[in-house]
């Protein structure tokens, strides 16, 4: 069992790109709300991004991709999310994808999920 000094250690040498900060100055693990979100019996791949929010600075995006055969709905996630992490690390966004683009090693892009997470953004508003 880890102790909450190994998981502060952890969390304070995540890399900056991995962590998403509002302008009250919450920063918030992605990998953490991943980790959350993968716990889930239907989401075996997910993504989280920070997304740009006018009001809070940014908000956390969630990609996922649905186990075949599995329905995801986005207020499903939301509510799942809602009994499991605080308020501030629950996903803004949820968008239901087929596929996460990955680069050659296999790791999940995340540059165009952010770009896509600004214009889902953008255009709901």
């Amino acid at each position: 069992m880890e102790t909450i000094a190994h998981l502060i250690d952890a969390l304070a040498h995540r890399p900056a790109s991995e962590l998403v900060e509002d302008t009250t100055g919450e920063r918030i693990d992605g990998p953490g709300a991943e980790e959350i979100l993968l716990a889930h019996p239907d989401v075996p791949e997910v993504a989280v991004v920070g997304a740009h929010d006018p009001l809070y600075g940014e908000v956390v995006a969630a990609f996922l991709v649905p186990r075949p055969g599995a329905a995801l709905d986005p207020g499903g996630i939301a509510g799942w999310c809602a009994l499991r992490l605080a308020d501030f690390k629950c996903p803004a966004q949820v968008t239901i994808v087929p596929e996460l683009a990955k680069g050659p090693t296999g790791k999940i892009l995340k540059g165009p999920l952010r770009t896509a997470s600004l214009t889902l953004r953008s255009g709901s508003n």
